[in-house]
């Protein structure tokens, strides 16, 4: 191989590692991070950790919870086949700055259950297990805002998503209460400011 074909090849290879990371979902970037975040979390503290599965809804999917679409809502996690579910087409009208609030409020707090699995804590209808889940996704909010995957403001908005979250009435797909839009926000905010012990959690 010439010096210069070399050259040329290398040149092309960055070309193509550019648009493949440019081309990269915001879903997909937070997914990433999420994954790594925890890992690193697990790690540290000697605990066995593996990602979830992760699943786009469109059209009707058989999971181990049942079936699930895209009208289902903006995200689901089944701890049955430990995958997590979501709509991308839920958060268009979210969108802010560039950078999509709700989808990482909503990813974040799946994942929390997924975390909630691999610790050893057991599903529950109670609303203290959907608040759980609310605090870890305070946890890694602080840190994308860190990294700059948040940008100034996103802490604000996040709370404030999850303090319109809050139940409104009876969920037949979710018997599961995720509690007031106060307690959600507020669950949030410990997480952000305390970390994990804020979640009355120990890794």
């Amino acid at each position: 191989m010439s010096r210069r074909f070399g050259l040329v090849l290398a040149i092309a290879i960055a070309l193509v590692t550019a648009m493949s990371a440019s081309a990269q979902s915001p879903a997909d970037v937070v997914l990433a991070d999420l994954d790594e975040f925890w890992a690193e979390q697990f790690a540290a503290a000697g605990h066995a950790y593996w990602p979830p599965g992760v699943v786009l809804l469109g059209e009707p999917v058989a999971t181990s919870c049942g079936t699930l679409s895209s009208s289902f809502g903006p995200g689901a996690y089944c701890g049955a086949d430990s995958t997590l579910y979501y709509t991308p087409v839920w958060f268009f009208s979210f969108e802010s700055d560039g950078f999509d609030h709700a989808l990482l409020t909503v990813l974040a707090h799946e994942w929390g259950h997924h975390l909630q699995l691999l610790i050893g804590i057991p599903w529950s209808a109670a609303k203290g297990y959907e608040l759980q889940a609310d605090c870890l996704a305070g946890v890694y909010a602080r840190h994308a805002e860190q990294q700059g995957l948040a940008p100034v403001g996103a802490l604000a908005e996040s709370i404030r998503l999850s303090a319109i979250s809050g139940d409104v009435g009876p969920l037949p797909h979710d018997a599961a209460e995720h509690g007031t839009g106060a307690e959600r926000a507020i669950s949030f905010f410990n997480g952000y400011e305390a970390g994990v012990i804020g979640c009355g959690i120990t890794l």
